[in-house]
Formats: structure tokens, C-alpha cells, sequence
């Protein structure tokens, strides 16, 4: 019973909430650019995914998900956390941002990398905040992040893969919406970054 009622308020939230983590749905404009990419099934009105079998395949590891998260919401704390702090090493940025004739990159862990490619800076889904989701008590890190967008060198470009919470933080988004960043991104998160603040048109 206890299961039933936080699954019910979940979803009670998912559905009532004006959760700005959720992005923003894309405007007829946008909708027309769908139209013209040479993956999108104009019979369906969907997008057609070149690996004929992908949905086969995502179906299977549903299952799996789904028993993820039910014992991420339900099971017992310590069996997903590391029992001790994880190493980590602050950032040296000045030494980073230095000319150099080789590709230089920085992990800080997951799907977010910085490359220094030919003096231009390059941040790669960025995931700098504390939480994942669209509820800040839903995915914590491990541990916070040892860095905060305020703490970056000057950013040329932003690549955003695609629109999956792991990859594209909202809370990061909006600190680079304040920027002359360039974002680069897939067709479809434009509408996201734009109810963001981001002047951009994506």
C-alpha cells in the first residue's frame, strides 16, 4: 500500500506540476523542421530510427529499466551508493586552457567532457548540478560536483548529444543561456533550451 500511494503521488506530480525540468513542447515552426529531416516518416508523422530492429531492442532493455527503478525507488540505500567517497582531482584550468598542438580533454564523469581542440573549448553534455531528473530528490550524485558552471573558463561550444536527463541538465542549461555560448544540438531540444532562456534559435 505505502507503494501505491508514492507511486500515485509520482505521477500526480509528473502530470500537475508546471516542471520547468520537462522542457517545452516544439512550436508549429519547429514542427515544420521535423518535416524536412530525411529520418522523419512523413506516412507515420514519426521519426524513423535507420536501425530497423531499434525498437526490438529498446523494448528488451524496458524491462530491465523498469526493474532499475523500481529498486532504486523501493530497495535499500547503501546497495546503490559506493561505500566511500570516490577520488576526484580539482580541475587545472589555466594549464588546460593552454595553447597546445595535441587534443586535450577532461572528464568529469558520465556523459560531460571538455576538449581543448585547436585552442577552442568544448564542453560536451554538461551534467553540473546535484540531481538528475525533473525532480531534484529523484537521482542525487554520489558525491556534489567538484565544478559549477560559474568555475568554467570561457566556453566556446556546447554540444547537447540528445534530451535524456544524464545528458542534458536543465539547471546547467539555464547558467549558459546567461552566456554568448554556442549551443550545438540535435533537432528537437531547441524547443527545451529556448523555454530555458536561451536566446538562441535551435
Amino acid at each position: 500500500m505505502p507503494h501505491t500511494v508514492s507511486l500515485a503521488l509520482i505521477a500526480s506530480m509528473f502530470f500537475t506540476t508546471g516542471c520547468s525540468s520537462f522542457g517545452s513542447a516544439p512550436d508549429e515552426d519547429r514542427l515544420k523542421r521535423y518535416e524536412g529531416s530525411a529520418q522523419f516518416n512523413q506516412k507515420e508523422r514519426v521519426f524513423q530510427n535507420r536501425r530497423p530492429r531499434y525498437l526490438e531492442e529498446t523494448q528488451a532493455k524496458a524491462t530491465k529499466f523498469i526493474s532499475f527503478f523500481f529498486s532504486r525507488l523501493f530497495g535499500h540505500i547503501d546497495d546503490h551508493h559506493p561505500i566511500a567517497k570516490l577520488p576526484e582531482v580539482k580541475p587545472d584550468f589555466d594549464a588546460f586552457i593552454k595553447p597546445s598542438d595535441e587534443l586535450k580533454a577532461m572528464w568529469f564523469g558520465h556523459s560531460t567532457v571538455l576538449l581543448n581542440f585547436d585552442g577552442k573549448l568544448i564542453l560536451v553534455d554538461p551534467i553540473l548540478s546535484n540531481s538528475l531528473g525533473p525532480f531534484g530528490f529523484t537521482v542525487k550524485r554520489f558525491q556534489e560536483s567538484l565544478v559549477k558552471p560559474e568555475d568554467l573558463p570561457k566556453i566556446d561550444y556546447v554540444i547537447i548529444t540528445h534530451d535524456h536527463y544524464d545528458h542534458l541538465d536543465r539547471d546547467t542549461m539555464k547558467e549558459f543561456a546567461k552566456r554568448d555560448t554556442q549551443i550545438v544540438t540535435s533537432l528537437g531540444v531547441g524547443s527545451h533550451l529556448e523555454s530555458w532562456g536561451s536566446q538562441q534559435r535551435a
